[in-house]
């Protein structure tokens, strides 16, 4: 009777063990954390629901800011810039988000010309790889023409890290989610670098930069409405600071406007 009870015992704790192996087993490879035995999802940053007093990591803004620098292709649909009604694609081509639209969004150099006449009033789909930014307007290079007349399907915000080359995007969606970080206003908090003055014709400006920790690396310069306190380098942890999101500044996000706001 007692090694009866034993066996029990055993097999109660193996079944026990085998419970606790398959919780661990069932959050592999989810996108969540756990707070207090809670699972909360990782939330990804989006320009257009972030709240401007919500504190974001300096090294998740940069990640964020510079997340297009990743994706190499894309599909994107747009109204070709004519000056005519009618013309052809030719070595280079602008897209508008309209056929009467002034603001040109993107600008796409081909691989090889394409002469064939074509209506403004058609879209045109274009593949080709991200080259850079020029002044508000995204440069393309390497590009195919695939079709005319397409449509497609609208979204409210592009995340870089989610295009797929077979997926076409309306070029008004893509400038917007490429240029969703410029001109917001956010917090950001990070650790106190230090400040540079500089002093131009154009009057005194005063800099600070932020790390992602003691000896990290510089992820954001903030130009200041005003004189940082004379205390910042004493108590440089967890630095809070409000601005607008200006641009890259050697490889940084710039700020200007700022202030901070826990010192």
């Amino acid at each position: 009777m007692k090694k009866f009870f034993i066996i029990i015992f055993s097999l109660m704790l193996i079944i026990s063990f085998s419970n606790c192996g398959d919780k661990e087993k069932d959050t592999n490879g989810k996108e969540t954390t756990e707070n207090n035995g809670v699972e909360q999802k990782v939330k990804k940053l989006n320009p257009k629901t972030i709240t401007q007093d919500e504190p974001i990591p300096v090294a998740k803004i940069k990640e964020a800011f510079y997340s297009w620098e990743n994706v190499k292709e894309i599909t994107i649909v747009g109204y070709p810039n004519f000056f005519f009604d009618e013309g052809s694609i030719g070595s280079r081509v602008e897209l508008l988000s309209s056929p009467d639209s002034k603001d040109v969004l993107a600008e796409c150099n081909m691989k090889t010309a394409d002469e064939e006449n074509r209506n403004k009033q058609n879209t045109v789909t274009i593949r080709g790889t991200i080259d850079r930014d020029f002044f508000g307007k995204i440069i393309l290079k390497e590009c195919e023409f695939i079709t005319s007349g397409e449509e497609a399907k609208r979204v409210d915000y592009i995340f870089a890290d989610e295009v797929k080359n077979e997926t076409k995007y309306f070029v008004e969606d893509f400038h917007n989610s490429f240029y969703g970080w410029h001109g917001k206003v956010v917090s950001v908090v990070g650790y106190y670098w230090g400040t540079t003055t500089s002093t131009t014709d154009y009057g005194v400006t005063v800099r600070i930069d932020l790390t992602d920790g003691a000896g990290g690396e510089k992820c954001v310069g903030c130009e200041m409405k005003v004189e940082p306190p004379e205390s910042l380098p004493n108590n440089r942890a967890d630095v809070i600071v409000k601005g607008k999101i200006k641009g890259d500044v050697f490889g940084n996000v710039y700020m200007e406007e700022c202030e901070i706001m826990n010192r």
